[in-house]
């Protein structure tokens, strides 16, 4: 699950949210724990290029313009079918 709910408080000083990170030149991906005010860029660990921020600054509709995304335990394809808010 990405993003974050609003139903419980935090208990944290800074409220935090899963986010999706992708690299829109070779495919790797990252899913991180940031801050929810966080906009700070993350370059890809395997060719050095600024990756985006799924939701924000990619949108449902671009993820079939980027290369393919694998699993990083079997190496399949992996495939996102949508994105939501929990609460």
């Amino acid at each position: 699950m990405l993003g974050h709910g609003y139903i419980m408080p935090s208990l944290l000083d800074e409220p935090k949210e899963n986010v999706l990170y992708i690299c829109p030149e070779c495919g790797n991906w990252i899913e991180k724990k940031v801050s929810v005010d966080n906009d700070s860029a993350k370059k890809c660990s395997k060719c050095k290029t600024e990756m985006k921020k799924y939701g924000s600054e990619l949108c449902s509709e671009e993820l079939n313009t980027l290369p393919e995304m694998k699993c990083k335990k079997c190496g399949g394809e992996l495939e996102i079918s949508r994105a939501l808010f929990w609460d």
